[in-house]
C-alpha cells in the first residue's frame, strides 16, 4: 500500500445506556438546538434553550438504550483561527464521513456490523424529504440566501447495502456547526454527525425481548469526501493557522502547525488524512447495574467561589489544609510570582496581583510623542535632547477626539440596536400592559441613525489626520508617512503609546474539586498528537503468551465504496478486541497491553487505545441563583441620599441597609438568574505551565521541590468556570446565541455580542449599573458531553439553604449584617461588593509643574523645567536642622529653618540659598507656584510643626524602599534622600456615555442615570508597602486652587499617636481610609478632576486604591529625576568660620599652565562625591543677595607669613556635581 494517507488518532467515547442508566431520573440533563423557534416570528427565542428549560426527556424511553459512540475531534480541527485582517475567526472543515464498525461477542460467537455516518447530510438536499423528521439535528441551511432551518446528519446501515457516495456538493461542516461553540462537543447537538447510537437491536435473537448480554468493541474511521477539503490542503487558506515561515506545501510544516507529530520516515507522498479511534471491551448488560465511572457522588465535590480562579482556589486550599500560607502559594504560583512570597512587600504585591485578576481590561486610547531613534551600536555619544514639535499637541488632541468619538459611537450603536431588537420582537414578548407607539420607535431609531452617520463622518475626518491602519502590520508605514509629511528628522521617530486601560469587573468564579475530570485542558506543546502511516500499523500483539498478528482479511461488514485503509484498521480492531476478551488473571490481556505497550506489541501503538470505562466527561456548569441587590446608594445622588457601603481603605463593607423590599424570602426583592458555561481544568493547566516555566531557570536546590510540585499539580482533579453572563444579566444584556442580524440594521449598529433584555416580565427588571448584592444557588449541576448530570444543589426542600460552599474572603458577607432576620443557612450567601459595570479607569497621572497641563513626552523634554511634573525638591539637612528647597530643575531656592523671634517665640523662617534668583517665596509664585505655596504656608508656623514635618519625612524615608541607591551618585545624596513635590491629577473616567436601561419602559426615552455622580473613595499611598513612595499630599476640592494649609499623611498604626495627640494639628491630617478624596466616575465630556501635590520619594511609585478598580501606580520618568538631582548643590550653613582667603600665583615654573592658588583656606572635605566650594553673601541692595564662590584650599602645617589675617565669615559650604553631573566613583 502506498503511503498517501496519514492516520490521525481520535478519542472514541462509548456510553452504555442500559435500563439502569436510562431510568435514573437524575442522571441526564439534555437539550437540543431550537433554530425553528429562533426563526419563528411568534417566538424569536435563543438558538439554544435557556438553562433548565426544554430539557428533553426522550432518554427515559427504550429508544435511548444501546451504546452511544462519540468521537472527539482533534483539538486543531475544533480551534478557530483569527484572521488578522478582518478580525473574523475561521474554523477548519472537519471529516464528513465516518465508518463505525462493531465487533460483538455473544454466546461464544463474534460478529461484525457497520454503519456509515453521513455527517453533512442535509434534509434540504432531498426535495421529497419531510424536513421536520428527516435528518437527526436542527440546523441552519449553510447554502441558503436567507437564514433557513434545516436538519443535519444521518447513518447508513451497511447491512442494508453498500455505501454509495452521493453527488458531490461543497463541503461546509465545521466544529461549530451553525454557530454553536458546543456543536462538536455536546452529544445531543450532533447525533449522526459526530455521534452514533448503536441500539443493538440487530443482536436480538428470535426469543430475545431486548439485546442480550455481549462484549462489544468499536472502531471509527473518518475521512473527507472531497480530498481537496482535507486539512493538509486547506491549511494555507485559513488565516492565522500557519506561522510565518511555514511551507504550506510541506505536510511536515502543516502537521507541526496543527500540533500533530509526523511519523518517523514520513514519505513525501502523503496527500490526505484519515481519522481512527477505538472503544474496546464494552460490557453490555441490559439488566445490569449502572457501569462504574469517574462520576462522583455530588456530596463529595467541594465547591469554592471567589472573584477569580486564584481567589476561589486559594480559599479552597486554605480550608482543606488549614493553612492560609498554602492558599497564598496557590495564588503566587497561579500568577507566576512565587518569588514574591519571600519579598518584603510579598503580601501586598500578591494581593495587588490577585485583585487585578478580578477585572478585565480594554484599550484606553493612545498618546503620541517624538523620541530619538535608538543609537547605532558601537557609538558612545548620547542622542541629542529633543524639543517636542508644535504639531504634537494638535496630533494628541485629534487622537483624543477620535478615541472618545469611538466610545460614543459604540454607545449610540448599542442604543439603536437595542431599540431595533425590541421593536422586532413579537407582541407576546412585551410587558402587559404596554402602549407601543411604532411611529415613535421608528422616529427614534432614525434619529439615532442620523447621529451615527454624522459621528462616522467626523471619525473618518479625524482618522485622516492621525497615523492609522486597519491592520497593525500597516501602522508603522502610516506613522512613517505621517512623520515624513511633518518633516521629522531621520534621527527622530514618532511613537504611539497606550493610555491607561479601562476596566470592568469579571464575573464570579466557581472552582470544584473532586468532580471526576480525567481530560486535560489540551495536549501539552511538547507532546504533539502522534500520527501513523498505513504501512506501519500494529504488526504483533501478545495475548496470553501468543503473538497474534492482524490478518489481511478480518471479519468486517461490506466495505464496498469505502477507503481501502478501513480494512487494515479493522484488522487492528479484531486483534485488540480479542485482547479485551481474553482473561489474564483478574483482568483482561488488554490491561497489560495498555500499561506496557512496548512489551506486548510491535509497531506504532495507536494513541487513545485504552480499556473501556463508562465515560464521565464534564463539560458544562449549569446554575440557577437568586439575587438580592444591596444598592451602593439610596435616595439619589444628591444631599438627601446616603451610601449603603463604606470604604475601609482596602474594600467596601455593607452597612446592612438599603435592601429593596419585595415579596420574596425575608420580605425582600429577589430576581432569578440561570446560566450555563463551559467547564475547564484551567487551574491545573495554569499551575502546570507556571511550574514548568519556573523549572527552566531554577537553581539546583529548588529543582526537586518544583518537580514534586509538578507531580502534585498533574494529579489535581479541579474544574473551574466563571458564572458567565452574570454582569451582563445585571444590566439586562443577553449574550446567548440569537438569530442572525438583519443586514438593514447591521450596517448601522455594527456587530454586537448581546441583545437587550427588555424584561417583558416586569418582575425581572433589575438594571443595576453599579453591581452590589448577595446571591445563593438554588440549583447547581455539572453536565458532561453526553448530557450526564451531577447534582450539587437542587431546588428541593431545604437543599439550597444547606449548601455550604467555600467562600473566599472577598465574597463572604459580614455575619453581623445579615440580609434579614432570622437568616436560615447564612453559609450559602455570596456577597458581591460594589463594582461599576461600565468600563472605567482611574486617571492618576503626573501633570506639568506649573499649569497642570498633561505631559506629552516626559522623558524626552530637553529642559526639566519645561515639561516636568516636579514642582520642587526638598532635602532634609540634619546637620543644620533645615529643610533645603530647590526648583524643579534642581536650582537653589532657599531653606526653611526654625529661628527665635524677638518675642522669644520659635517659628519657621525662610532664607534664600546661595545663587538663588529669588529672595522670598512670593517672588517665585508665578514661576514655581506650588513650591512657593508649600514654602509660604510653612513660613511663620510654630517650631512644633517644623519638627513634626521633619519627623514625618524621616520616618517615611526610613520605611520606603530605596530601589537602587548605588545607581544614584548625585552629590545631594550626601545629605540624605531627596524628596520631590510632584504635581498630579486624579479622576475616574467612564468609557463613553453612561449606560442606559434597555427595559421596555425605559428603552425609548431612558432616564438619566445617577451613578455617574456617586462618589468613590480613593486612598492614596500604602503605608504598609515598602515600595510605596508617598509621604503626604496637598489638595483641595476639584475646581479650587490647591491649598497647602494641610498635609495629608498615610501614617498608620502606632505612628499616628504623634498626630492624634495634637488633634492632628492645624497642619497635618491622617489619610485614614481615603474618604477625604472621593471622586465620581464621569464620562470624558464632563470630567471632574482633582489636582494634587504629592510629597513623595521620586524613585518609588505612589499607589491609588479604590477597590472598584485595580490598584493604580503613579511614577515619574527616571530621566527627569536624575537630571534634576544631578544639578542640586547640597548646602551646609557654616558660621562663624575663621579663615583667610589666599590669592597668589603658583610658585613653580613649568611649561604647563597651573591654576592660581586662590581660595579660602580651611580643612578640605572629601572630594569623593563631587566638588566643594565656599559661598558667602556680598552686601547688595534690594532683592536676593549677591554671592561669591571661593574654591576650598586645603589647610596645611606650613608657615604662610604672607597670608591675610583670618576673618570671621558666615556662608555655606556647598557640594555640587563635577562636570558630567556625577561625583567620582573611586
Amino acid at each position: 500500500m502506498t503511503d498517501t494517507d496519514l492516520i490521525v488518532p481520535v478519542e472514541l467515547h462509548a456510553l452504555v445506556a442500559n435500563r439502569a442508566v436510562r431510568t435514573d431520573k437524575d442522571r441526564f440533563k439534555r437539550w437540543s438546538p431550537m433554530f425553528t423557534m429562533m426563526l419563528n416570528e411568534e417566538f424569536k427565542t435563543s438558538g439554544e434553550p435557556e438553562p433548565y428549560e426544554n430539557e428533553r426527556d426522550y432518554w427515559t424511553g427504550t429508544d435511548f438504550e444501546g451504546i452511544h459512540l462519540q468521537w472527539q475531534l482533534p483539538e486543531a480541527l475544533t480551534t478557530g483561527f483569527i484572521d488578522p485582517d478582518s478580525g473574523e475567526s475561521t474554523f477548519p472543515l472537519v471529516p464528513n464521513r465516518w465508518l463505525v464498525v462493531r465487533y460483538a461477542t455473544l454466546r461464544g460467537t463474534t460478529t461484525a456490523a457497520g454503519w456509515v455516518v453521513h455527517s453533512d447530510y442535509l434534509s434540504s438536499n432531498r426535495p421529497d424529504a419531510d424536513t421536520i423528521w428527516d435528518g437527526s439535528n436542527s440546523y441552519l441551511n449553510p447554502h441558503a440566501d436567507t437564514v433557513t432551518t434545516d436538519r443535519i446528519g444521518r447513518a447508513h446501515d451497511l447491512a442494508t447495502g453498500p455505501w454509495s457516495e452521493p453527488a458531490p456538493r461543497p463541503l461546509f461542516l465545521t466544529a461549530i456547526g451553525s454557530g454553536l461553540p458546543a456543536f462538536a462537543a455536546f452529544a445531543p447537538y450532533h447525533r449522526n454527525v459526530f455521534l452514533f447510537q448503536d441500539t443493538l437491536q440487530d443482536l436480538r435473537g428470535p426469543v430475545d425481548n431486548y439485546p442480550p448480554d455481549a462484549t462489544l468493541s468499536y472502531a471509527v474511521v473518518g475521512w473527507y469526501s472531497d480530498d481537496e477539503a482535507d486539512i493538509l490542503r486547506t491549511a494555507a487558506g485559513i488565516p492565522g493557522l500557519l506561522p510565518p515561515g511555514a511551507d504550506a506545501g510541506s505536510p511536515a510544516d502543516v502537521l507541526e502547525s496543527l500540533g500533530w507529530k509526523a511519523p518517523d520516515g514520513m514519505p513525501g507522498t502523503i496527500a490526505r488524512t484519515r481519522y481512527a479511534g477505538t472503544a474496546l471491551g464494552i460490557d453490555w448488560q441490559r439488566e445490569g447495574l449502572v457501569p462504574d465511572s469517574d462520576r462522583p457522588d455530588g456530596t463529595s465535590v467541594k465547591v469554592a467561589i471567589g472573584h477569580s480562579t486564584a481567589d476561589a482556589a486559594a480559599a479552597l486550599v486554605s480550608r482543606q489544609t488549614r493553612s492560609s500560607r498554602n492558599g497564598d502559594l496557590v495564588k503566587a504560583l497561579f500568577h507566576g510570582q512565587l518569588e514574591t512570597m519571600d519579598s518584603p512587600d510579598g503580601p501586598e504585591d500578591l494581593d495587588e496581583l490577585l485583585r487585578r485578576s478580578w477585572f478585565s481590561g480594554s484599550e484606553g486610547g493612545y498618546v503620541w510623542r517624538v523620541v530619538n531613534r535608538p543609537a547605532e551600536q558601537g557609538t558612545d555619544e548620547p542622542a541629542p535632547e529633543l524639543t517636542q514639535p508644535v504639531w504634537l499637541d494638535e496630533l494628541n488632541a485629534t487622537q483624543l477626539q477620535y478615541d472618545e468619538g469611538m466610545a460614543e459611537l459604540a454607545r449610540l450603536q448599542w442604543r439603536v440596536w437595542s431599540l431595533w431588537w425590541l421593536r422586532e420582537l413579537p407582541e407576546k414578548r412585551r410587558p402587559k400592559p404596554f402602549d407601543f407607539d411604532e411611529r415613535a420607535w421608528g422616529e427614534k431609531i432614525s434619529a439615532l441613525g442620523g447621529q451615527i452617520g454624522t459621528l462616522r463622518d467626523t471619525l473618518d475626518e479625524l482618522r485622516d489626520r492621525i497615523p492609522y491602519a486597519e491592520h497593525p502590520d500597516g501602522l508603522p508605514a502610516s506613522i512613517e508617512e505621517f512623520a515624513a509629511r511633518k518633516a521629522l528628522p531621520e534621527t527622530q521617530e514618532l511613537k504611539r503609546s497606550p493610555q491607561p486601560s479601562f476596566y470592568r469587573p469579571a464575573d464570579p468564579v466557581v472552582v470544584m474539586e473532586g468532580s471526576g475530570t480525567t481530560q486535560p485542558l489540551g495536549r501539552p506543546d511538547e507532546e504533539p498528537l502522534p500520527c501513523r502511516l498505513p504501512s506501519r500499523l500494529l504488526t504483533v500483539v501478545r495475548i496470553g503468551g501468543d503473538a497474534v498478528s492482524p490478518g489481511p482479511d478480518p471479519l468486517a461488514p461490506d466495505l464496498t465504496g469505502l477507503p481501502e485503509l478501513c480494512r487494515p484498521l479493522i484488522a487492528e480492531l479484531a486483534v485488540l478486541d480479542l485482547a479485551a476478551r481474553t482473561d489474564a488473571g483478574e483482568r483482561s490481556a488488554l490491561h497489560a497491553i495498555v500499561q506496557r505497550p512496548s512489551d506486548f506489541t510491535e509497531g506504532p501503538f495507536p494513541e487513545y487505545t485504552r480499556v473501556w470505562r463508562q465515560p464521565w466527561l464534564p463539560m458544562y456548569l449549569q446554575w440557577r441563583i437568586k439575587y438580592c441587590a444591596t444598592p451602593f446608594r439610596s435616595g439619589g445622588s444628591g444631599a438627601d441620599g446616603s451610601d449603603n457601603w463604606t470604604f475601609d481603605g482596602g474594600g467596601y463593607r455593607w452597612s446592612g441597609v438599603g435592601v429593596p423590599e419585595g415579596d420574596g424570602e425575608g420580605g425582600l426583592r429577589w430576581t432569578n438568574f440561570a446560566g450555563r458555561s463551559f467547564l475547564t481544568p484551567a487551574l491545573p493547566y495554569v499551575l502546570r505551565e507556571q511550574t514548568k516555566r519556573k523549572l527552566a531557570g531554577a537553581p539546583d536546590e529548588l529543582m526537586g521541590h518544583l518537580r514534586a510540585l509538578q507531580e502534585d499539580v498533574e494529579k489535581l482533579d479541579i474544574l473551574s468556570q466563571t458564572l458567565d453572563g452574570f454582569s451582563d444579566w445585571l444590566i439586562q444584556q443577553d449574550g446567548t446565541a440569537q438569530v442572525t442580524t438583519d443586514r438593514r440594521i447591521l450596517d448601522l449598529a455594527g456587530q454586537s455580542n448581546h441583545v437587550p433584555d427588555g424584561a417583558g416580565d416586569r418582575r425581572q427588571q433589575r438594571f443595576q449599573p453599579v453591581r452590589a448584592g448577595q446571591f445563593y444557588f438554588t440549583e447547581l449541576h455539572i453536565i458532561d458531553r453526553f448530557g450526564q448530570s451531577l447534582r450539587l444543589v437542587t431546588a428541593q426542600q431545604s437543599q439550597p439553604s444547606q449548601f455550604d460552599p467555600v467562600r473566599a474572603d472577598s465574597v463572604t458577607p459580614d455575619p453581623d449584617r445579615p440580609l434579614f432576620q432570622p437568616l436560615p443557612g447564612p453559609q450559602r450567601f455570596i456577597q458581591l461588593p460594589p463594582r461599576l459595570l461600565q468600563d472605567t479607569r482611574i486617571r492618576f497621572e503626573p501633570v506639568h509643574h506649573s499649569d497642570d497641563r498633561p505631559l506629552a513626552a516626559v522623558s524626552s523634554a530637553p529642559d526639566p523645567v519645561g515639561d516636568t511634573p516636579m514642582a520642587g525638591w526638598l532635602l532634609v539637612n540634619h546637620l543644620d536642622r533645615t529643610l533645603l528647597v530647590y526648583a524643579p530643575d534642581g536650582s537653589p531656592l532657599g531653606e526653611l529653618r526654625v529661628i527665635h523671634t524677638a518675642g522669644g517665640e520659635r517659628e519657621i523662617a525662610w532664607n534664600s540659598l546661595p545663587h538663588a534668583r529669588y529672595d522670598e517665596p512670593a517672588d517665585f509664585q508665578d514661576v514655581y507656584p506650588h513650591v512657593a505655596g508649600f514654602a509660604d504656608e510653612l513660613a511663620g508656623r510654630d517650631a512644633d510643626t517644623f519638627d513634626l514635618l521633619m519627623t514625618t519625612i524621616d520616618r517615611a524615608l526610613s520605611r520606603i524602599t530605596d530601589p537602587a541607591p548605588e545607581e544614584d551618585r548625585a552629590p545631594a545624596r550626601l545629605i540624605g534622600r531627596p524628596v520631590a513635590l510632584i504635581r498630579a491629577r486624579l479622576g475616574l473616567e467612564l468609557l463613553g456615555p453612561p449606560l442606559t436601561d434597555p427595559a421596555w419602559d425605559e428603552a425609548l426615552e431612558p432616564h438619566a442615570q445617577e451613578y455617574p455622580d456617586y462618589r468613590w473613595a480613593v486612598r492614596l499611598g500604602e503605608y504598609e508597602r515598602l515600595a510605596d513612595g508617598l509621604i503626604g499630599y496637598y489638595t483641595s476640592e476639584p475646581g479650587e486652587k490647591t491649598s497647602y494649609r494641610r498635609l495629608h499623611v498615610p501614617v498608620q498604626g502606632r505612628d499616628t499617636a504623634v498626630y492624634t495627640s495634637t488633634d492632628e494639628g492645624p497642619y497635618f491630617s491622617l489619610i485614614g481610609t481615603g474618604a477625604g478624596v472621593a471622586m465620581p466616575a464621569r464620562p470624558a465630556d464632563r470630567p471632574l478632576t482633582r489636582y494634587l501635590t504629592l510629597l513623595a520619594c521620586p524613585h518609588t511609585a505612589v499607589h491609588a486604591t479604590t477597590d472598584i478598580l485595580p490598584v493604580t501606580a503613579l511614577t515619574v520618568d527616571a530621566d527627569i529625576t536624575h537630571r534634576a538631582l544631578a544639578a542640586i548643590r547640597a548646602s551646609f550653613r557654616l558660621h562663624p568660620l575663621l579663615a583667610p582667603v589666599r590669592a597668589e600665583e603658583p610658585a613653580g615654573r613649568s611649561d604647563e599652565h597651573e591654576p592660581a592658588d586662590h581660595g579660602i583656606l580651611m580643612p578640605h572635605p572629601s572630594a569623593l562625591h563631587g566638588a566643594w566650594s565656599w559661598a558667602e553673601p556680598l552686601v547688595s541692595g534690594d532683592g536676593p543677595p549677591l554671592w561669591t564662590d571661593l574654591p576650598i584650599l586645603p589647610a596645611d602645617d606650613l608657615s604662610h607669613p604672607d597670608d591675610p589675617v583670618p576673618a570671621a565669615r558666615a556662608g555655606y559650604l556647598q557640594l555640587h556635581p563635577r562636570a558630567g553631573g556625577e561625583g567620582e566613583t573611586r
